[in-house]
């Protein structure tokens, strides 16, 4: 599986009671000596072996379906069995609309999702930069249960987004036509965008 940061687990450190500080970790807690139950006693890094790499399909030209699926363990608590796995299962499904602005077509997202996971830890998903889904437990006082795959969060829902680019790009569009910058995620008409290049400063602009 090539690495990038969608894929990253993350470190995962254990420390000692004597780290905390005022409620909070600081940076001077994360000494270099292990396994001396002492500020920072451990880390390590979790297997991204068990992470599947998202299924795609285009049941049609503007849209996609996405399975992302996945379990991962503490890399720190041997044998695993005493530390059941994080388990989730989020299903995406996208449809582009356009949405109209002055002298632009944004692409617009469609999105319903399926998502299944633990109620522990925090869970969130994002689309084109945006969060759409985003789930905190209000204690860790179930961790295990949770862990165990009990009581497991089930969520359906639905919404838009959009995949609008960045205000530099638009800025850089409108100062040279002949750019395509903006394709496939925004189409334009020629004539107004001639129009609002010959009358609109570029501090006009913003999204």
């Amino acid at each position: 599986m090539p690495y990038s940061r969608a894929w990253d687990t993350g470190a995962t450190y254990n420390f000692a009671s004597d780290a905390i500080v005022n409620g909070a970790i600081p940076p001077s807690s994360y000494d270099l000596v292990l396994h001396d139950c002492h500020l920072l006693n451990n880390k390590g890094k979790a297997d991204r072996s068990t992470l599947a790499l998202p299924a795609s399909t285009k049941p049609n030209a503007s849209s996609s379906a996405i399975d992302m699926n996945g379990y991962v363990g503490n890399p720190l608590t041997q044998p695993h069995i005493l530390t059941p796995d994080i388990d989730w299962d989020m299903q995406v499904n996208l449809t582009a609309t356009n949405q109209s602005l002055p002298f632009l077509q944004v692409a617009v997202a469609k999105y319903a999702l399926t998502i299944v996971h633990d109620c522990y830890p925090a869970h969130e998903l994002s689309i084109a930069w945006t969060d759409v889904y985003s789930y905190v437990p209000v204690d860790s006082s179930h961790l295990a249960s949770c862990l165990a795959g009990f009581n497991q969060i089930r969520t359906i829902q639905s919404g838009t987004v959009n995949l609008q680019p960045s205000q530099a790009e638009i800025k850089e569009a409108l100062r040279d036509p002949a750019k395509d910058i903006l394709s496939p995620f925004v189409t334009r008409d020629s004539a107004d965008r001639e129009r609002h290049r010959s009358s609109a400063r570029p501090t006009d602009w913003t999204v």
